[in-house]
């Protein structure tokens, strides 16, 4: 069966997750890969996982390989601190386990990862002196500073 993007982004979020599987089912409507005509189906929380794991082993290669090129002055705070995952995916039900198991650093999850990055960015230009330039201001590396 087919399902489009948006039912699987529903899938993830409330019958998905990183590690321990619970009992989740969600029944969802797709397209028959064979007949070709819509087909309801019942999706279970093991299936999901199966689907979604290998993407997550690619995301734990990845903050692997950026770990290996952080810089030795640096990689100290990482284990001490931890990475903070941001974005929508790191809703994803023990995703920070996940990668905490495979990456060995602290992984963490803060309230409402989907927004705070944007959240981060307004609290961060809103500290930005108002003294008549735009935002791509000279501390931005490879900005030009254009006067209003």
């Amino acid at each position: 069966m087919l399902i489009g993007e948006p039912t699987a982004q529903r899938l993830k979020i409330r019958i998905g997750s990183a590690g321990n599987i619970g009992p989740g089912l969600l029944p969802v409507m797709g397209r028959s890969v064979v007949e070709g005509v819509p087909r309801g189906s019942v999706v279970t929380a093991r299936q999901v996982q199966e689907a979604i794991l290998p993407t997550l082993k690619v995301v734990a290669e990845a903050v692997q390989e950026a770990l290996k090129s952080t810089p030795p002055e640096l990689i100290g705070h990482v284990v001490d601190a931890g990475i903070v995952l941001t974005g929508g995916s790191a809703s994803l039900d023990a995703i920070n386990e996940f990668l905490s198991l495979h990456c060995g650093v602290p992984v963490r999850v803060p309230e409402d990862p989907a927004s705070c990055v944007v959240r981060g960015l307004g609290s961060y230009l809103s500290q930005l002196p108002r003294d008549g330039y735009s935002v791509a201001g000279s501390d931005w590396p490879g900005a030009e500073v254009i006067p209003t």
